[in-house]
């Protein structure tokens, strides 16, 4: 039902973030709104086209979170690294997990353009929304050195941007704590 689709995109506000990590050979996908900055989780739901690359998963989520078991066997009969939102046509952040994340960035030199752009595009964002470390990115930045594409090189300064920021927050903290003697709190 296309209507019913569609109205979790058009009745409410925000975008999801979809979690994908690998517990105990279960693959894990769930999802929540994604907030950068002070907010309040209000439940909301999407239907999400997940647009895998992989077969053998469902084509949408639409629940809270779904458990898939059998991890393994699942990768074995496909090929490379799991991928969501593949061609990133959907409107949707996928927060790869440890062995998740590990496989893709294992693999990102032979991704193409669009999926590089938007690995780097989507860890950005969950480091500006406090899911995952800035420190984190340090290593993309390794793996994208030698790229020549602009769109790489633009999403390259704006990770390094993010970078500079919250490492001047940090050492802003520091010398207030050591002025003032008060605890510091660094918020992404």
């Amino acid at each position: 039902d296309v209507s019913s689709f569609m109205d979790t995109w058009l009745e409410q506000p925000g975008y999801p973030v979809v979690s994908a990590e690998v517990v105990e050979d279960t693959l894990i996908l769930s999802q929540k709104q994604f907030f950068i900055g002070e907010h309040e989780d209000k439940g909301r739901l999407w239907e999400i086209p997940l647009n895998t690359n992989w077969n053998g998963l469902p084509d949408t989520l639409s629940e809270e979170l779904i458990e898939i078991p059998n991890y393994s066997q699942l990768a074995t009969e496909n090929n490379g690294a799991l991928r969501l939102n593949t061609a990133n046509t959907a409107h949707y952040i996928t927060d790869y997990q440890g062995q998740l994340l590990d496989n893709i960035l294992e693999d990102f030199v032979n991704l193409d353009t669009v999926s590089k752009l938007q690995i780097l595009q989507e860890r950005r964002l969950l480091a500006e929304s406090g899911r995952i470390s800035y420190a984190s990115l340090v290593a993309l930045l390794d793996l994208v050195e030698k790229e020549e594409s602009f769109l790489i090189s633009q999403a390259k300064s704006q990770i390094l941007a993010g970078l500079k920021r919250f490492i001047m927050q940090f050492c802003l903290c520091i010398l207030s704590m050591k002025i003032q003697k008060q605890k510091c709190i660094i918020k992404p």
